[in-house]
């Protein structure tokens, strides 16, 4: 099983701070309810490589359901043309954390909706996020050193539970 202390905590990017910007993460993680829907809206795309926002919860007891698929700890789906700008997912934990990864797909992705992903790890990998609103938008950075975060930009937002 993996290590559930992953789920928990934020993960910053050493080889970021080595460079002077210890505000760069590989991955968020916020705290959630146990049934909780999430709104997370493409805003904007400077990439030529098809973007993904990966969602997953801690292991065990729980999932990610979108489009009326349900897959036991995370989804990942790549955004291209054909890809809704905004998606609802539901997510159902038992520790109550959702963690957020941007990163950009491999050339033979095709998928919307990748099941089971391997979340990727590029050289230099890395977001920043900000708080506006009562979103969280997301700055995300595909791999290297330079460039201004801009590859993907995307917001999550809690939605209150369904009465």
């Amino acid at each position: 099983m993996r290590n559930p202390e992953l789920y928990m905590n934020r993960l910053y990017s050493k080889d970021w701070a080595k460079r002077g910007r210890p505000d760069v993460m590989v991955w968020d993680v916020i705290p959630i309810a146990k049934e909780q829907l999430v709104k997370v809206t493409r805003i904007s795309q400077n990439s030529e490589d098809l973007q993904n926002v990966g969602l997953s919860v801690n292991p065990g007891n729980g999932g990610v359901e979108v489009w009326g698929e349900f897959v036991k700890e995370g989804v990942a789906v790549t955004w291209d043309r054909g890809t809704p700008d905004e998606i609802i997912f539901k997510c159902t934990n038992d520790k109550g954390f959702l963690r957020i990864e941007g990163f950009h797909a491999q050339p033979h992705t095709k998928r919307f909706l990748a099941l089971r992903p391997r979340f990727t790890r590029w050289y230099g990998k890395g977001m920043t996020v900000e708080e506006r609103d009562g979103l969280r938008i997301y700055h995300c950075h595909n791999h290297g050193f330079d460039g201004d975060f801009d590859n993907l930009v995307f917001s999550v937002e809690l939605l209150p539970p369904k009465e």
